[in-house]
């Protein structure tokens, strides 16, 4: 799982098969890299619905609910 926002704003990445990448607001991301990454982790076996579990664990979590905004580009495997 990669880099944050102000690394990977540019630039092109060959994705390997089964590969994701995740583009999140500052909303539900915040501010700690560690702890967003552990908290994709954890959600990355939803699979096609990571980015609906990533906004209804930051909704849970109490997040202001108007800047939650996840999408999910996936490599299909080959």
């Amino acid at each position: 799982l990669g880099a944050s926002l102000e690394i990977a704003t540019r630039g092109n990445t060959k994705l390997t098969p089964g590969s994701q990448v995740v583009i999140a607001s500052t909303g539900l991301r915040a501010d700690d890299d560690i702890v967003w990454m552990a908290q994709v982790r954890a959600a990355a076996p939803a699979g096609p619905r990571l980015a609906s579990v990533l906004v209804d664990a930051a909704l849970a979590r109490g997040e202001p609910h108007e800047d939650l905004l996840a999408v999910v580009v996936r490599q299909h495997r080959s």
